[in-house]
């Protein structure tokens, strides 16, 4: 649940915060870290879960997930962050 819910924000957070001329760039930048990487971890997670088994291995993704919510509780800049309305594009300001 908070996996979801934080990628959730976090992107829409990073997609209103960012200058439009950078946000392409912001975004596959966040694309790659997000999903990139994943074929790369493919291995790590199958020794994880033949050293450790399954029930460590989901254990440990909760755990980091909870740490990263904690992390975004405790941090004031991060808990004060606001999605802002989108921006008016009429010559009329409306």
């Amino acid at each position: 649940m908070t996996s979801g819910f934080t990628t959730t924000v976090t992107g829409a957070l990073v997609q209103t915060e960012t200058d439009p001329r950078y946000l392409g760039r912001v975004t596959a930048v966040t694309a790659l870290c997000t999903l990139g990487l994943a074929p790369v971890l493919f291995p790590a997670v199958g020794i994880t879960v033949a050293l450790w088994g399954a029930d460590m291995f989901f254990i440990g993704c909760g755990t980091i997930c909870l740490l990263a919510a904690a992390l975004s509780v405790s941090v004031p800049v991060i808990r004060r962050a606001e999605l802002q309305s989108p921006r008016s594009t009429s010559p009329t300001g409306r």
